[in-house]
């Protein structure tokens, strides 16, 4: 004998079903809050702010440089020439000033400086001037510097000029890796919260942020706003599911350009 469901029994069960499904899926589809880290490896971003000596045979050049978020380069730098044969012996300072560099041949930043020099050659003190430019080019490989510049000294109304090529190892720590960190708060699909973007050397940039999820594709766009020494720079992202996965980003950090899925041009 066959025993048969109540009437409507099969009914309920079907919108019991359906009833699970939404509410699951209400909860999934729900804006992101919390805090989220993405380690970016597509782009590396280069602080070159820090201490560096560059030396050849007779000369000893010590640079201060700062690396600034809109990407200039500022600086100071003591030299020293000390030639035996003939005997010429020179000391400056003077101020870098220079910009980033972010091509599809690489990123790098050229540097331009004019001071005055003080020394003795031949046994007769004297007062020059010296004026110099260079690029210099990351080489990843290395977590490297190089360096080719052609400088100017004018002794005694007599000027020469010469070109130098220098490598130097990034500072301490400058690995090019870095994370986006950010924290959201939601209303609604509304979005905003603040954001830091944190550099292998320790170095944090900060940004505020805002935008918007949408529930049907499950993809937050973010609007990444410079705050403090960032103000003036901007980064536009897009990230997907409540893990916030980052899907596009666009922008310009440390006068680097920024281009994922793109690569960074």
């Amino acid at each position: 004998m066959t025993q048969k469901s109540p009437a409507g029994g099969s009914s309920k069960t079907v919108v019991l079903v359906l009833l699970l499904f939404l509410g699951s899926w209400a909860a999934y589809a729900q804006a992101p809050t919390g805090q989220f880290t993405n380690s970016i490896t597509f782009s590396p971003l280069w602080d070159f702010g820090g201490d560096y000596v560059l030396t050849n045979e007779w000369n000893s050049v010590s640079l201060e440089l700062v690396h600034h978020a809109n990407g200039q380069i500022t600086g100071v730098r003591t030299e020293t020439f000390n030639m035996n044969s003939p005997r010429i012996y020179y000391e400056g300072s003077a101020f870098d000033n220079g910009r980033v560099t972010s091509t599809a041949g690489g990123v790098g930043f050229l540097t331009s400086w004019k001071g005055t020099v003080r020394g003795m050659a031949g046994g007769v003190s004297f007062v020059g001037s010296k004026t110099a430019h260079g690029r210099w080019t990351v080489v990843p490989s290395l977590l490297a510097l190089q360096n080719e510049g052609t400088c100017r000294i004018c002794i005694r109304g007599h000027c020469e000029s010469k070109t130098a090529v220098y490598q130097v190892p990034l500072p301490a720590g400058m690995t090019g890796n870095w994370n986006l960190e950010f924290t959201i708060q939601a209303q609604g699909n509304r979005l905003t919260g603040s954001a830091v973007v944190a550099l292998s050397n320790g170095r944090a940039l900060n940004y505020s942020l805002r935008g918007q999820y949408n529930p049907k594709t499950q993809v937050s766009t973010l609007h990444l706003i410079g705050t403090g020494e960032t103000r003036g720079t901007a980064m536009l992202a897009t990230f997907a599911g409540p893990q916030m996965m980052l899907e596009t980003l666009r922008g310009t950090v440390l006068g680097q350009k920024l281009r994922f899925p793109d690569g960074p041009f």
